[in-house]
């Protein structure tokens, strides 16, 4: 999707099993203001060196709307590559929310969020989500392609699983956790146990099944 002022994106399933080199789930640029992407299913079961979603240069929402990237569910299977990203973002966005989100990815390698390019980030909120690298190689959850890209970032009571670089010094509310889920294609989770610490957001009122969220303890990620 490029070039669209106030879009909604919501709604969609992509699925792939063999997907070419460098294939993106998404793929959004230059969208602005109050762009929302929302109760979306990416499962690719052939992952290789794919992204999920991927915010490429110019995605700028404005500091009263920014754009909101929530209730996705994103899965990458059979990732073999650093170059397999689960959320990939230009360091070209800004005002950019991230919440209530479950993205994993299982394989032998790849980075669950990762940042690219030359530029500065500016005022990127994630927060509430599910990021679970279960790789057996390199399982790293963030890699920040610039030292100085974190910065840009705030980043609150996500739970993370694989290995954690910058995430939890930023924000001690971040935290270590092995969710169980339905299975290798569907993230609903088997228990919630130790993931109802969510805080209420004005815009996240259901989970991505159109079921209704409660008013505290939310549980946080997609469902």
């Amino acid at each position: 999707v490029y070039a669209e002022d106030n879009a909604t994106i919501t709604g969609n399933t992509v699925t792939h099993s063999a997907a070419p080199k460098s294939y993106s789930g998404l793929e959004l640029a230059r969208l602005r203001f109050a762009t929302v992407v929302s109760h979306n299913r990416i499962v690719n079961t052939g992952a290789s060196d794919n992204n999920g979603i991927y915010l490429r240069d110019g995605v700028y929402g404005t500091v009263d709307t920014p754009v909101r990237v929530f209730n996705n569910d994103v899965i990458l299977n059979g990732a073999a590559s650093v170059y397999a990203r689960v959320f990939f973002a230009s360091n070209d966005i800004r005002n950019v929310e991230v919440a209530y989100n479950t993205m994993r990815v299982s394989g032998s390698e790849a980075y669950l969020l990762s940042t690219t390019g030359k530029y500065n980030p500016q005022n990127v909120f994630v927060h509430d989500n599910i990021l679970a690298n279960a790789c057996t190689k390199t399982a790293t959850v963030d890699k920040f392609w610039n030292e100085t890209d974190i910065d840009g970032y705030q980043l609150k009571r996500n739970a993370l699983q694989g290995t954690v670089d910058k995430i939890v010094t930023k924000d001690d509310s971040n935290f270590a956790a092995a969710p169980q889920f339905a299975s290798e294609t569907n993230s609903r989770l088997a228990s919630c146990e130790g993931l109802n610490v969510g805080l209420p957001c004005s815009f996240v009122t259901d989970d991505i099944d159109g079921n209704a969220r409660p008013a505290t303890a939310l549980t946080v990620g997609a469902y």
